[in-house]
């Protein structure tokens, strides 16, 4: 039996909106097996049972197929062993690892004649936009791009600093965070977001991170998807007060992300945590890392 290990992703990082995106050190687990006979056996921890497919709608498997059709081959009967160590519906790229793991086995299971591109752009024909997927292949941070159908990415290794993950108790739909977008920007509220967007990526790619604090503001998405989410603006202030760099929305929400210097991690953690103690509500904060591998099969 294999087992393929994909990281948690964290989307648009401010302004990026769509197009930027990182992986970190949070992973999903898939382990498969091809069986003699032509069945499906899904098999998940008891939390997840009632709400997770164990059938063919489940979201690995609608990967596996969709890659194996696109290949003009049969999926066979498979065994999978699927752990969610990435919370559901929260902003952290759990649907992009689903898609990312389902492609990867199919792959390997037809003897590897997709490179990681081509990967990418079946899980964005999948997944409708590349800034999880990307990351959730290449790992790293990436820059990621439609073109015609096309995509265009850039993989860079990050800075080495600490994200502070603020995970709250409720989740968010992304189809409901994407409701409540404007259809249409200003040219001003455009160009806000054009040049904030190019300083996050130029930020991360060359290590200035002081720079994040300027970079994170938006005026695209995050305005608006915050009505969405209780504390969202108690959150900011706590990474504020305790030493973050900055802090954004982490995909469509609900989770907070903050950039920490790797020095002052463990004040951070500590502070943090002591007021997040003292909200009328239940967040949950991690200090992740980058994940600069993206998924990998044993």
């Amino acid at each position: 039996m294999k087992k393929v290990f994909i990281p948690a992703t964290t989307a648009n990082i401010g302004a990026g909106f769509d197009c930027l995106g990182l992986a970190l050190n949070l992973y999903n687990t898939i382990e498969y097996e091809v069986l003699d006979e032509q069945k499906l056996v899904i098999e998940l921890p008891d939390c997840d049972k009632g709400h997770i497919s164990e059938g063919s709608n489940n979201l690995i498997y609608k990967a596996i197929k969709n890659t194996a059709d696109i290949l003009g081959k049969n999926t066979p009967g498979l065994l999978l062993k699927q752990t969610n160590n990435i919370p559901l519906s929260r902003g952290l790229g759990s649907s992009a690892a689903c898609i990312a793991g389902g492609i990867a086995i199919a792959n390997d299971i037809f003897g590897s004649p997709l490179s990681k591109k081509e990967m990418l752009a079946i899980a964005t024909d999948m997944e409708s936009h590349p800034d999880n997927v990307a990351p959730a292949i290449f790992g790293g941070f990436v820059v990621a791009c439609m073109d015609n159908g096309k995509v265009e990415c850039i993989k860079v290794a990050p800075p080495a600093i600490k994200y502070a993950t603020f995970i709250p108790d409720f989740t968010l739909k992304t189809s409901k965070a994407r409701a409540v977008l404007p259809t249409e920007l200003s040219y001003r509220d455009a160009v806000y977001n054009i040049s904030r967007a190019a300083l996050t990526a130029t930020a991360l790619a060359t290590g200035q991170i002081e720079a994040l604090k300027t970079s994170l503001n938006d005026r695209m998405h995050q305005p608006y998807r915050k009505k969405l989410i209780p504390h969202y603006d108690d959150i900011m202030q706590i990474s504020s007060e305790c030493g973050g760099i900055g802090a954004f929305l982490s995909g469509a929400g609900p989770t907070i992300m903050a950039f920490v210097e790797e020095n002052k991690a463990d004040e951070f953690y500590s502070s943090a945590l002591k007021k997040v103690s003292q909200l009328n509500s239940n967040w949950q904060l991690k200090m992740l890392s980058v994940d600069n591998e993206g998924l990998v099969i044993k």
